[in-house]
């Protein structure tokens, strides 16, 4: 069985997203979009299953998406989430209207931490 993402998530406010182990997905952890005060804490990302694993596209654990349909997220918090992959992954991708204009508190991470047992991935440009 092929789990390409575990939540895809389009809108929605006031949740948590905690304690969670993320594991054996070909692509994305979390791909979201359209979020308001909303916390992603203390989660475990890794043990993925990609065919290519060389390969990065569509590989995050935390992905953040707006399209002409999706309103920006904004008020997020992401800490204290562990990262751990063999392949060529991104941790977070921000692709966030309110983000890329400047507003730094529409997303805060901190405190996360990333286990690695190969090269770095290259960091790739947000579309």
């Amino acid at each position: 069985t092929d789990f390409k993402i575990a939540m895809n998530i389009s809108g929605g406010s006031d949740f948590t997203i905690r304690d969670n182990d993320i594991k054996q997905m070909s692509q994305d952890g979390l791909y979201m979009g359209g979020l308001k005060n909303v916390t992603i804490e203390d989660n475990y990302f890794g043990d993925y299953l990609s065919a290519d694993p060389s390969d990065p596209t569509n590989k995050e654990s935390i992905q953040f998406y707006t399209n002409g349909s999706t309103a920006p997220s904004e008020g997020v918090t992401i800490r204290g989430n562990t990262f751990s992959s063999e392949d060529y992954r991104q941790n977070i991708l921000i692709f966030n209207e309110l983000y890329r204009d400047g507003d730094s508190s529409a997303i805060t991470a901190t405190s996360s931490s990333r286990t690695t047992t190969s090269a770095a991935p290259t960091p790739r440009a947000s579309p």
